[in-house]
Parts: C-alpha cells; structure tokens; sequence
C-alpha cells in the first residue's frame, strides 16, 4: 500500500497534547468553594437550564450559517453528552472566559459559579 501523505492522527494528537497542556480547575475540596458534598447542581433542569439560556443560543446543532453567529459546528451545547463529549475543563475555560460573548444575556456571578462548581466536580447528569 503507498502512502497518501495524509495524517490523520497527527491533529487528534496535538488536540489532546494541548487539553492535557491546561491547568487542571482546582478539583472538588481543593479550594474553600469547591466542596462537592455540598453542590447539588446536575444536568437535568439545573445545568441543562443554564446551557440552553446561555450557550445554545449559539451552540447547537439545530443552527447553521449566520444563525450559529461564528460558534463553531463542532461544538454544541444541546445535551449532556455535548458537554461531556467536548470536555468539562474545555468548557469552564469558556465559561470563566469569554462565553458568552459580550452583548448576550449573561449570567450572574452566581450562576456561574455554580455551573463551574458542577463541572469541577465532575458534572454529575442526575
């Protein structure tokens, strides 16, 4: 068989060169606001809600073109899975960070710490 000068695990590779190159969240009982016996958050109607609110507005499958306002089409916010299949620690970075962008409903400061503390503590569905 010849080689066809394609590598297609070369940008698998590299993707998860740089997510295992990020600073891990501080972990459940690592920090004062990260006890994880007492966040009670899970997917279902807790952070569904808050996904559904204030990212798949942008994210999510059911948009395309112009609609998606530049979120890329691999990342979507629809489901629990959505969340998991991108990553926890890939998705609090946005969440402290730039998302959602400004001019968007955002949320409190409290809101997004409890969604951070779900995910720091291992985004539990139920």
């Amino acid at each position: 068989m010849r080689p066809t000068g394609r590598r297609h695990g070369a940008p698998l590779v590299a993707l998860w060169t740089a997510v295992a190159a990020l600073p891990l969240p501080a972990g459940c009982g690592d920090g004062p606001d990260s006890d994880c016996a007492t966040v009670t958050t899970v997917w279902e109607g807790d952070a569904e809600a808050f996904f559904a609110t204030y990212c798949a507005t942008c994210h999510s499958q059911s948009l395309a073109g112009d609609d998606r306002q530049d979120a890329p089409v691999s990342v979507n916010f629809d489901s629990y899975s959505d969340i998991v299949g991108v990553g926890p620690a890939y998705v609090r970075a946005q969440i402290e960070g730039p998302m959602p962008p400004a001019g968007d409903p955002q949320p409190g400061d409290g809101e997004r710490a409890r969604i951070i503390d779900w995910l720091d503590c291992g985004a539990p569905e139920r």
